[in-house]
């Protein structure tokens, strides 16, 4: 028996791609060149754990965050989870899934001006003008250094396969995903819609909602900035629970994910961190949103509601953010804030004065509750406002 009889051809070749091998080799090559490739990834992952466990031992060393019982707890903890293994649950699925993964020959005479814009955690990105549909439209670049390497592979196509997903309702509140181009020197793209009139959301907020002050120093709302102020609030809220009725649940939401535009218009963009229930929801590991956005529990039924809610409360926390001047996310008050939501006096104080109502407060609890937000109150979150000095008995009422 040859050694690769344990392989059918189809699965040799599908496994050889995986880690980017010449297919057109001889079939024994073939073998050898995939037995060796492997090895040599087990011993780059034994390698990994073993410097991800002298990291953490470091960290917990220097810092001292724990006593040395909790200490021997987080270390034991640790050392029995296996990422690896972990991953190794998912790749069959991914690697099925990856064949409907349509990848396009990158055409130079049909994407012309390419314009870079921002940068991204696995390459640049730009804008390029698309001459076939006479439009601009954006590319986020994969390095090709990136391609060969197991894990990022994953993501990648999970990427894709999420913002294919969600193509559905992309000409409403997610980006729209148009292809995927492989240039000859092996650098990927992955094409969306280029959304030129559209800022983050933190931004434009603060652009046309709150842009007028009194003698005081208290926002002015009138009739268009509070319209506003609810269209975009009601169209995060609405866009989350189109992106988790396809079974996508985020798990990045911040203001820099969430575009708008003037008109009232709400996108979600970068789902790289993002997890679907049929796949990869249930073998995510760690942290994913910005620390200041993330829930201090998870809760939920099973891992997928968990994830749910995480985007719920990180929306909430967005919100506060935008809304409050004395709410940055790097000076650690939004988390304090986030860790003792139910303190309505805090709540009430450090928010404009316009939205110090009954109404706003339960709209925001609820809402980071989990995805229970009671939009009945949205309409309403600027009637009556209450003065400070009676906002200590409202907890009763919040709560």
């Amino acid at each position: 028996m040859s050694s690769h009889d344990k392989w059918s051809m189809d699965e040799l070749i599908a496994e050889a791609k995986l880690y980017g091998i010449d297919i057109t080799l001889p079939e024994d090559q073939i073998c050898k060149s995939l037995i060796h490739a492997q090895t040599q990834r087990r011993e780059q992952i034994q390698k990994e754990r073993q410097q991800e466990y002298e990291m953490i031992t470091k960290q917990i060393e220097e810092v001292g965050i724990a006593s040395k019982i909790e200490q021997q707890r987080l270390m034991e903890e640790y050392k029995h989870f296996d990422v690896a293994a972990e991953r190794a649950k998912i790749l069959p699925r991914v690697k099925e899934l990856s064949q409907y993964v349509k990848i396009f020959n990158y055409d130079e005479q049909r994407f012309t001006d390419l314009k870079k814009i921002g940068e991204g955690g696995f390459g640049d990105i730009y804008t390029v003008y698309d001459n076939r549909k006479h439009s601009t439209i954006c590319f986020k670049q994969i390095r090709s250094n990136l391609q060969s390497k197991q894990t990022a592979k994953i993501q990648i196509f999970r990427e894709i396969l999420i913002l294919k997903t969600l193509k559905q309702i992309c000409d409403q509140h997610v980006v729209c995903y148009i292809g995927t181009y492989l240039k000859k020197d092996g650098t990927l793209y992955i094409a969306m819609e280029f959304l030129g009139q559209y800022e983050p959301i933190h931004i434009l907020m603060h652009r046309y909602v709150f842009n007028q002050k009194d003698n005081k120093g208290n926002y002015l709302f009138n009739m268009g900035a509070k319209t506003l102020f609810i269209e975009l609030i009601r169209g995060m809220v609405v866009g989350m629970k189109q992106i988790h009725d396809l079974g996508i649940a985020h798990r990045d939401i911040k203001p820099n994910n969430i575009m708008a535009n003037q008109a009232g218009n709400v996108k979600y963009i970068d789902f790289g961190n993002a997890c679907d229930r049929a796949i990869t929801c249930q073998y995510h590991t760690g942290d994913a949103t910005t620390y200041e956005f993330m829930p201090p529990i998870l809760v939920g039924k099973d891992v997928f509601e968990q994830y749910q809610n995480w985007d719920y409360w990180s929306m909430g926390m967005t919100i506060m953010y935008m809304i409050s001047p004395f709410i940055t996310p790097t000076n650690g008050f939004l988390k304090k804030f986030s860790d003792n939501f139910t303190d309505a006096t805090k709540f009430f104080e450090i928010i404009p004065a316009a939205l110090r109502t009954v109404n706003f407060a339960k709209f925001i609890c609820s809402l980071m509750d989990g995805h229970t937000a009671k939009m009945d109150l949205l309409d309403r979150v600027f009637d009556n406002p209450v003065d400070l000095e009676y906002v200590s008995t409202l907890n009763k009422v919040i709560n």
